[in-house]
């Protein structure tokens, strides 16, 4: 069984949360971002890894807020695992 790491975005900075992320998936070479008014454009590097079933992470197009889609990814990767 493959266990996705995700952290909660809750209470942490796009800074944070994104550093978190590439450390998790350091072997994956995501660049550390460091405009948070990119996020999309990271979010979509992320979303392209490959890791996760084509579905389970979802496209950063369909949110306004960084917060709301590393919501989502949280839930799906869960979701991913548990099926897994």
């Amino acid at each position: 069984m493959t266990i996705g790491v995700v952290y909660d975005p809750r209470n942490l900075s796009w800074d944070q949360w994104a550093s978190l992320m590439c450390e998790a998936y350091a072997g994956q070479q995501l660049e550390i971002p460091h405009d948070e008014n990119k996020w999309q454009e990271w979010a979509n590097g992320f979303h392209g890894i490959g890791l996760f079933g084509s579905d389970a992470v979802p496209s950063a197009s369909s949110f306004t807020k960084w917060q709301d889609w590393a919501q989502a990814v949280v839930g799906a990767v869960a979701n991913q695992t548990q099926q897994t």
